[in-house]
């Protein structure tokens, strides 16, 4: 696991998580804090809601302990403790649970949502202009915040020593933030509390946050959120296959073009390796392999002129017509896609298929019944799911040959990914 965070409501780890689903990475989020299955701990971003925000302090730092403690015995890379824009819930209590759990003895809290008008001017919340409490917040039926001064909320519910670093006046500079970090840390500083005024801070700060390199507990919001997987490299390891089934003229040039965009691995699944079982299984093994070192794999079964004839003599040898030559060669991969889909499905978050007797075939190996459709994608290509529990996570994307302009496959890998 990349990355887990420690939320206190569903809409809120909903919109934290969404950051970096938007970037590729595989994102889940659970309020089961009982136990953490596959779905949880092979997640690459884990969002855990602990629903504490309307608890008192002292049942919220259990709630967040416990799942602390439990989730610190797995290999996670970061670990984000996400609180409201406007300090709304638990927050002392939580941050203090976090870091007890994981065992962290420092934390870094950058709050600001620019975006939202939230900003953090001299240690203090400003709500579009506003110090917070003199917002609506502080009149909040369930949650009222009466201060706007962060040291001071948290020292509500809190026992650390907390210390709030100005915004410099010519803005922040990624070596001299992390040397304002070791300073204040070497110097007894719990947790360190950062200015950011817009989404350029955010930035800088992020990117801060890769640099330093001690131990050490995010806190933020959405804002600080959106900048963190480019800041701390949090890269998707899921990858698209390609299967092209289509011997078009159209898709050979769709393919050109998207591999003079893409990193991609075209694999020649020609005539003679389907008919050989030895030389087949070496195809799904590369292919696997690929996919599983973060790799996006296009299989084809004709990548040249040649490749077509090649299949109408094999038909004539094995006394077939050119239907069912057809036939057979869907038959062959919709084979081999089952087989490499089962070992490598963990890693594959797009499925993008040309040819209708492929479709079929594949989905038949796969034991699939149906599909639904998500959206269309580019005129009369469409995006979905197969209807299947055990693949559910991965996106489909279903394209007759002949369809599409030349930059079609570049367009569907950019959402597939």
């Amino acid at each position: 696991m990349k990355l887990t965070i420690i939320a206190d409501d569903f809409t809120g780890s909903n919109d934290t998580g969404v950051q970096f689903a938007k970037k590729g990475l595989r994102t889940v989020v659970t309020t089961n804090l009982q136990e953490f299955g596959e779905n949880i701990l092979n997640a690459e971003v884990a969002v855990i809601d602990t629903e504490s925000r309307f608890d008192s302090a002292p049942v919220a730092f259990d709630k967040v302990n416990q799942v602390s403690k439990q989730l610190s015995g797995h290999h996670i890379t970061f670990v984000y403790k996400k609180l409201d824009s406007t300090f709304k819930g638990n927050v002392g209590a939580e941050i203090e649970a976090c870091m007890d759990g994981f065992g962290y003895d420092f934390a870094i809290l950058i709050p600001a949502l620019p975006s939202n008008g939230r900003q953090t001017i001299e240690g203090h919340v400003i709500v579009n202009g506003t110090p917070l409490h003199l917002t609506e917040v502080a009149n909040d039926p369930k949650t009222p915040v009466k201060k706007s001064y962060i040291p001071d909320i948290l020292s509500q519910q809190m026992d650390k020593r907390v210390h709030v670093v100005f915004k410099p006046l010519k803005g922040y500079d990624v070596l001299e933030v992390v040397e304002t970090i070791k300073h204040h840390r070497s110097n007894g500083v719990e947790v360190l509390v950062f200015d950011a005024y817009d989404n350029e801070d955010l930035k800088q700060l992020a990117a801060a946050l890769r640099v330093y390199e001690e131990r050490f507990l995010m806190v933020g919001t959405a804002g600080l959120a959106e900048f963190l997987t480019d800041a701390l490299q949090l890269k998707s390891r899921r990858c698209v296959l390609s299967i092209i089934g289509s011997v078009s003229d159209v898709t050979r040039q769709q393919i050109e073009y998207a591999s003079n965009h893409h990193e991609l691995m075209v694999v020649d699944y020609d005539i003679d390796a389907m008919f050989d079982e030895t030389l087949s299984h070496d195809v799904i093994n590369k292919v696997v392999k690929e996919l599983k070192a973060g790799g996006h794999v296009v299989v084809r079964t004709a990548g040249h002129v040649e490749d077509v004839k090649k299949a109408s003599l094999k038909a004539e040898a094995l006394g077939l017509t050119t239907f069912e030559m057809s036939d057979r060669i869907a038959e062959k991969l919709g084979d081999l896609t089952s087989k490499v889909v089962d070992e490598a499905s963990d890693v594959i978050s797009g499925l993008y298929i040309t040819g209708g007797d492929t479709l079929i075939k594949i989905a038949k190996h796969l034991g699939i019944e149906g599909m639904v459709i998500v959206k269309e994608v580019l005129p009369a290509i469409p995006m979905g799911r197969f209807i299947s529990e055990k693949y559910q996570d991965i996106n489909i994307v279903t394209k007759a040959g002949g369809f599409g302009k030349i930059d079609a496959f570049d367009v569907i890998l950019k959402e597939l990914r």
